[in-house]
C-alpha cells in the first residue's frame, strides 16, 4: 500500500475478475494486498495479532475469511487507516 491508506476504494479498480474485467477492490482485498506487501513476515504479523500463521495464510490465499475484529487488528498492526466516504459520481456521457 502506498502511504498505508485505503482511500477511494470505489475509484481504484486494481483487481480483475476471471475474465480480466476490472472490478473495484474491496477492503478485504486491500488488507490481503497490504499483508503481502508488509515489511514483516506473515509469521511475525500473526504473532502480533494473536492468530496462527495458518489462519493468516488461509486468509491471504483466499481459502477463508476472518472476522471483523481480526481484520481491525491486522489493519492497525500494518498502520492502515480506512477513510470512509461516498464514491464520486461518474459523469454521464
Amino acid at each position: 500500500m502506498n502511504g498505508n491508506e485505503l482511500q477511494d476504494l470505489a475509484d481504484s479498480p486494481t483487481v480483475t475478475d476471471s475474465k480480466g474485467v476490472p472490478k473495484h477492490e474491496t477492503i478485504t482485498d486491500a488488507i490481503r494486498r497490504a499483508i503481502l506487501e508488509a515489511p514483516i513476515s506473515r509469521y511475525e504479523l500473526s504473532r502480533r495479532v494473536g492468530v496462527t500463521q495458518a489462519t493468516l495464510s488461509g486468509f491471504v490465499n483466499g481459502k477463508h475469511g476472518i472476522g471483523s475484529e481480526l481484520l481491525d487488528r491486522v489493519a492497525a498492526e500494518l498502520g492502515m487507516r480506512i477513510v470512509v466516504g461516498k464514491p464520486k459520481r461518474r459523469k454521464q456521457p
